[in-house]
């Protein structure tokens, strides 16, 4: 899900609020809230990639292969 910037503010200064004892400068505290944000993402996609699967929805990976092969004029 996509938020605003209104959202990403938001999200920014609870982390601030929460954290910045923690840190040297708002540098490091903008970084630690991004990975932070960033690994939840990639963990949110994760998780949907399992439901997804476990639901059948999806391709063989072969199946994606061979056409990635395909189109990009790679021997198969």
């Amino acid at each position: 899900m996509t938020k605003t910037v209104a959202e990403e503010i938001d999200s920014f200064a609870e982390y601030a609020r929460q954290h910045s004892a923690e840190v040297e400068s708002l540098d490091v505290l903008y970084r630690r809230w991004r990975d932070q944000a960033e690994r939840s993402e990639v963990i949110s996609a994760v998780e949907q990639g399992e439901r997804d699967a476990v639901a059948g929805r999806g391709r063989d990976v072969g199946e994606v292969f061979a056409e990635l092969r395909s189109e990009l004029g790679l021997p198969g």
